[in-house]
């Protein structure tokens, strides 16, 4: 996995247009950089202005239904994309959690009766692949 982000990471640092997915962004990076760069530009503002969940909803269109409540954080109500889970066995949403534990020292699911720290969370990947499965088979096929 490592290599293959290591390539992907050299291929957009060093385009390489001699050997190119696109022969049209090829042709415009060796050709004229000016327009290549403007393109990338505004592909750049229109795609990184994008929320996450307009992405999502572009991709996979209006689910229907809500998603699983087993795969919605408490406190965000939103599926998870970070999970984690406490020593408690409760999952929440990373960023979630960790905002909460700004201002509590107590798990918000059980209250003062259970302490919990940021040494309290580990990752939970096992929630990240059921989401990471789920939102694949939401996904719609391309149209070609």
């Amino acid at each position: 996995m490592r290599e293959i982000l290591d390539a992907m990471y050299g291929l957009l640092i060093i385009p390489e247009p001699e050997d190119p997915l696109d022969s049209i962004l090829a042709e415009d990076f060796l050709t004229s950089r000016d327009r290549y760069n403007q393109a990338a530009k505004d592909n750049t503002e229109k795609n990184a202005a994008t929320s996450i969940e307009d992405m999502e909803k572009k991709l996979v269109g209006q689910a229907p239904g809500a998603p699983p409540q087993h795969l919605m954080c408490p406190l965000t109500k939103r599926m998870f994309v970070d999970p984690v889970k406490t020593n408690h066995g409760t999952v929440y949403e990373r960023k979630a959690i960790e905002n909460h534990l700004k201002t509590s020292e107590h798990d918000p699911h059980f209250g003062v009766k259970h302490p919990l720290g940021l040494t309290d969370l580990r990752p939970d990947r096992d929630m990240k692949r059921m989401v990471k499965e789920y939102r694949s088979n939401q996904i719609k096929e391309p149209l070609v």
